[in-house]
């Protein structure tokens, strides 16, 4: 079974090392640590040795189902399945026989057969208030920045970047950097996080070092100096089983048998949240690690990147601590809206009014053909319409709380309304401000016409 010219094959750790790329060397130290594992070898040498006598391909369909018992996608076990092929061939025998691989190993789609779902922004706010620290840190760094399950588990502390300094001016509270090596599709590129997912991933830093874990990587192998000894990160399928575990906690159950929650509903949220920001559908893919005829062809650079996120994204990507300000003062417009078009609908509700007005008059003008008294109904009714609805002229509203003012700063009764206590709530690119004030508050001159609205 392996044959004599043995000495022409590679060591498991050759092999790891004759890799092209960071992320391959990960997935083939991988590979040989769960076939060991799956068929109970003491190590990958003696693995070696027990399989020239016999059970060779066997041991590949062990590892094989081993990775399909841990929750993996039959596209993944596609992968995984080619690369014990190719360890097999630089490691265990020069005479690989592809006939009884086919035949001895089991086969899955290499091919997704399940759509994965996206939760909306309120479960994904579930998710954060239901998991734990650690959770919370990582869910939050997945949704808002969209990179893979592994390279989110591979990050070193090291790759973050906190209050990074855009050169135009503002700060983004963190950069997280991914090496071309350590991606997919073999470029250098960069996320970004919002406030909230610092604050997460400080709550968890701190947690570690209470716990007395000191590690290079964000997401160590366990919370505790017992879990966490082997020195490395998080691994796949824990991490995995823990997640899907969380998605089921907060009622996100697929309907059906070809649907999923996975890690990669995240990154499908992350990039929806982007889209629905207004932000740049090549950046939003550039970002994720997409690879395509937009991202190749791109020139710009990551700090243009990064200063338009934090416009238009960071603002939408905080789901537990919104600012209490900006909050406010949205609410605040909002009502000033509500006011507005209550006021506006009851307008409307008096045209009806004085439509009824005029058919009134053109039924009297038909009967006594005396049309003058028509002519100046139509006049009046319209002339009074206009004036009600006009949007050019200032106006005043109201609702049960609040008194409103909406004019132009360069209006007269703009000082009119600071004089009687009215302060800015809203101003518009137009030139059009919405100031308030309290009904509780008298107004000065009260008892006057006011020519706000007259």
């Amino acid at each position: 079974m392996v044959g004599e010219e043995s000495t022409e094959l590679l060591t498991p750790e050759e092999w790891v090392q004759q890799a092209r790329s960071d992320s391959v060397k990960k997935k083939r130290t991988l590979l040989v640590r769960y076939w060991v594992a799956a068929n109970s070898f003491p190590s990958a040498a003696e693995g070696i040795k027990q399989v020239q006598n016999g059970h060779l391909y066997k041991s590949f369909d062990t590892a094989v189902k081993f990775l399909e018992s841990r929750g993996l996608a039959p596209n993944t076990l596609a992968q995984w399945r080619g690369g014990y092929r190719d360890f097999a061939k630089a490691c265990l025998t020069d005479h690989f026989d592809e006939n009884r691989f086919e035949s001895l190993v089991k086969q899955y789609q290499g091919y997704t057969v399940t759509e994965k779902l996206c939760p909306t922004v309120d479960q994904f706010r579930d998710l954060l208030l239901k998991g734990d620290t650690r959770e919370k840190a990582l869910v939050s760094v997945l949704g808002v920045w969209g990179g893979r399950i592994m390279e989110g588990l591979t990050r070193k502390w090291s790759d973050i970047e906190f209050d990074y300094k855009l050169p135009t001016g503002g700060t983004i509270p963190a950069r997280v950097r991914v090496a071309a090596g350590d991606t997919k599709k073999k470029y250098l590129r960069y996320g970004f996080f919002p406030r909230e997912t610092v604050q997460l991933l400080k709550d968890y830093r701190a947690l570690l070092a209470k716990n007395g874990v000191e590690s290079e990587w964000v997401f160590p192998a366990g919370d505790t100096p017992a879990t966490a000894k082997s020195g490395g990160h998080l691994d796949y399928f824990n991490t995995n089983r823990r997640l899907k575990e969380l998605f089921r906690l907060v009622g996100l159950v697929p309907k059906n048998e070809d649907q999923i929650y996975s890690p990669h509903s995240f990154r499908s949220f992350a990039q929806m949240v982007m889209r629905k920001s207004g932000f740049s559908d090549t950046w939003n893919q550039l970002i994720v690690g997409h690879r395509n005829l937009e991202t190749k062809s791109y020139k710009g650079n990551w700090d243009e990147i990064g200063a338009s996120w934090m416009e238009k994204v960071e603002p939408h990507m905080n789901f537990l601590t919104a600012p209490t300000e900006d909050v406010k003062k949205l609410e605040g417009a909002l009502k000033a809206q509500k006011a507005e078009f209550e006021t506006q609908k009851a307008q409307w509700e008096q045209i009806t009014k004085d439509m009824a007005v005029v058919r009134d008059a053109l039924r009297k003008a038909t009967e006594t053909k005396n049309y003058s008294e028509l002519t100046d109904t139509i006049a009046r009714v319209k002339n009074e319409a206009q004036a009600r609805m006009s949007s050019d002229k200032p106006k005043r509203f109201y609702n049960h709380v609040w008194s409103y003012v909406k004019c132009r700063m360069a209006d007269p009764e703009f000082d009119e309304a600071l004089v009687e206590g009215y302060e800015i709530l809203l101003q518009s690119p137009d030139g059009w401000v919405t100031l308030r004030k309290s009904k509780a508050q008298p107004e000065i001159g009260e008892g006057t016409t006011s020519k706000v609205g007259a």
